[in-house]
C-alpha cells in the first residue's frame, strides 16, 4: 500500500467519524433517547468484560482515569451502571453495567443500525459484507502491535 492509499483512506475515515458524531450530535438535540460516543463506548466495554475498576476502563478507552471517572459518576446517577466492592481491594470499587444500562446499550445499537441500515439501503447484500470484512481486518490490524505482519484474514480477504 503506498502512502498516497493511506492519506486517502485516512481522509475516509476521518470524514466517517466526523460523519458519525454529526449524526450523533443530532439526535441528542432532537431529543431522541440515547448515549454519547463516550457513554455507548463505557457500557460496551462493561457488558463485554464485566465489572471493573475505573482506571482498567479508561485504559481500555484510551482514555483519561478522571474523565472516566467523571463519565462513570454520571453514568451511576442515571442508573445505568452501579458501584459494588471489589472482592480483591475491600477499598477499591468495581463498577457494572445495570439492568437499565443493557436497555440503553440495546436502544442505542437498534437505533445506530437503523440508521445505517437506512443509509445502506441502495447497497447489495456482496457489496456490505466486504466492507464488513474490511473494517473487521482494519481492527485487528489496529489492535495488533505494529511489528505484527498481516494476518492470513487479510491475505485471504483482499478485494
Amino acid at each position: 500500500m503506498q502512502l498516497s492509499e493511506v492519506d486517502q483512506l485516512q481522509h475516509e475515515l476521518t470524514h466517517l467519524f466526523a460523519t458519525l458524531a454529526r449524526l450523533t450530535a443530532s439526535r441528542q438535540r432532537t431529543g431522541e433517547v440515547c448515549l454519547t460516543r463516550a457513554d455507548f463506548s463505557a457500557l460496551a466495554i462493561l457488558e463485554r468484560e464485566g465489572p471493573l475498576r475505573g482506571r482498567a476502563l479508561a485504559e481500555l478507552e484510551g482514555g483519561d482515569p478522571s474523565t472516566t471517572s467523571r463519565r462513570l459518576t454520571s453514568l451511576e446517577e442515571r442508573g445505568l451502571v452501579e458501584r459494588r466492592p471489589d472482592p480483591d481491594d475491600g477499598r477499591a470499587a468495581l463498577m457494572q453495567i445495570t439492568f437499565a444500562g443493557h436497555d440503553a446499550l440495546t436502544a442505542e445499537r437498534g437505533q445506530r443500525t437503523r440508521a445505517i441500515a437506512e443509509s445502506l439501503a441502495s447497497w447489495c447484500s456482496d457489496d456490505i459484507e466486504r466492507l464488513t470484512v474490511q473494517l473487521h481486518e482494519l481492527n485487528l490490524c489496529l489492535d495488533r502491535p505494529a511489528a505484527s505482519g498481516p494476518t492470513s484474514a487479510t491475505k485471504e480477504h483482499r478485494p
